[in-house]
């Protein structure tokens, strides 16, 4: 009886213990049902997505200024570097100015949640997935995401350029200044110095050149004339001096009165020689004028050309020879071109030697003029270098941060992307299935453990 009652016992809580499991997996299959469900009903998530390209081809910039210097910009491709700057865009496009720039474009209450940014590898391409509960509004938000993020590059591209700008202004103030530096001190040097340019110091050169080759004809030239005032001097007998006194002598009124006086004397002393004894009283009358003549004629010539040269003179009588006049005059002559250019030839020595004076001078002061020249073309060439800079430094925005190019425009959300209903489906079943699984094992858990080890 006790036993009999025992096995009702065991029985009837076997039956309570399967009943309590069937319970159990009854409850466990309606949990993922329910969650299912709650999945289903929750609100519908839609998906636009759009692709965005950035362009990897660098630009070169090249100037040249004549006489000047040389300007060269380039800008390499961003993708060569050690970064990608899809990385920075991402980052951007995540940032939290973006989604606030996003607000402010579509007057939203918040800001929108972000977007979610994925690169394709070995690409330039961004592509973006923007969600909404609204078919419409995830389209409108894709476009609000480029238009800020193409605003937000703007700001940084002149954030960038007005860096650049501050500091090429600042070295080119310091540039400019040594420039005005330089002009100053060359204007300085200028207007102190005999050297005003280098031409100046070659057209010096010419004319030293020049007065060279004129002292050196001037010089062929006294030495012809000292030839020819020496041959007339030897052919004459006389020194140019004293021609030149025998030309005055022949222009003298009473020394050419005497002369007559002398010649007609000389005529009658002549016939009265012939005449008349040495003693006789005519005779003596026309030797005694004949003296009185020559003493007279002695008289001028000292008055007028020295005693020296009154004895050489005084018998000289040019006007009864024009051929000897003529020779006295060429002598004289040339013998006056030829101090002149004796004294010419002295004045250009001189101005020779005031030249080379001048040429020591203007050699030091050309050294110190090709110096500040020399340091006034290099300080205009850094400037305009880097001016020149600072004006490829504006048209080159897009070095750090390329042009973004829409690549595929934000798609319209048809269909929603959540909830899914095969998504659903696929997930209860395998929710089912794993948790009825799990179920049988633990209920018949003993029973496999008891054949398994028979089976041992």
């Amino acid at each position: 009886m006790k036993s009999s009652k025992k096995q009702l016992k065991k029985k009837q809580a076997s039956r309570t213990k399967r009943r309590l499991t069937v319970l159990l997996f009854l409850a466990l299959n309606i949990i993922p049902i329910l969650m299912v469900g709650l999945y289903l009903i929750k609100t519908p998530i839609f998906q636009s997505k759009m692709s965005i390209l950035l362009p990897g081809k660098g630009s070169n910039s090249n100037v040249k200024l004549e006489n000047v210097g040389q300007v060269s910009s380039s800008s390499s491709s961003p993708f060569s570097q050690q970064f990608n700057p899809r990385a920075n865009y991402k980052s951007i496009l995540e940032s939290r100015d973006v989604a606030e720039k996003v607000k402010r474009q579509l007057n939203l209450a918040e800001a929108p949640a972000r977007p979610k940014v994925k690169l394709l590898q070995q690409t330039s391409i961004i592509e973006l997935d923007i969600r909404s509960v609204n078919a419409d509004h995830s389209q409108e938000l894709a476009w609000a995401y480029f238009s800020a993020l193409q605003e937000r590059l703007s700001e940084l591209r002149e954030d960038e350029l007005k860096r650049r700008q501050q500091s090429t202004r600042k070295a080119l103030s310091v540039q400019l200044s040594t420039l005005n530096d330089s002009r100053l001190k060359l204007l300085s040097f200028q207007q102190q110095s005999l050297l005003l340019d280098k031409k100046m110091m070659s057209d010096h050169l010419a004319l030293i050149s020049d007065t060279r080759s004129k002292k050196s004809s001037l010089s062929a030239e006294i030495k012809r004339l000292e030839y020819e005032v020496d041959r007339l001097s030897k052919d004459l007998g006389i020194s140019p001096y004293i021609a030149a006194k025998a030309l005055n002598l022949q222009s003298d009124i009473r020394f050419n009165v005497y002369l007559e006086e002398l010649a007609i004397i000389n005529v009658k002393y002549n016939e009265h020689r012939a005449k008349f004894a040495k003693n006789h009283p005519e005779m003596r009358k026309v030797q005694q004028r004949y003296s009185t003549a020559r003493a007279n004629i002695r008289k001028r010539s000292e008055e007028i050309a020295g005693g020296f040269s009154a004895q050489i003179l005084q018998n000289t009588n040019l006007g009864s020879s024009k051929q000897l006049a003529s020779l006295f005059s060429k002598l004289l002559m040339d013998n006056a071109e030829l101090e002149g250019l004796n004294a010419e030839y002295e004045q250009i020595k001189l101005n020779e030697l005031r030249l080379q004076d001048e040429l020591k001078i203007l050699a030091r002061e050309a050294a110190e003029l090709d110096r500040l020249e020399r340091e006034f073309q290099r300080a205009e060439a850094v400037y305009n270098s880097a001016a020149a800079r600072l004006e490829l430094n504006q048209s080159d925005i897009y070095a750090s941060y390329p042009i973004v190019q829409l690549l595929a425009a934000p798609s319209m959300a048809l269909n929603p992307i959540s909830p899914n209903p095969m998504i659903a489906l696929l997930a209860i079943i395998a929710a089912l299935v794993l948790l009825n699984c799990g179920g049988v094992l633990l209920w018949q858990r003993q029973a496999i453990i008891q054949f398994l080890l028979k089976k041992n």
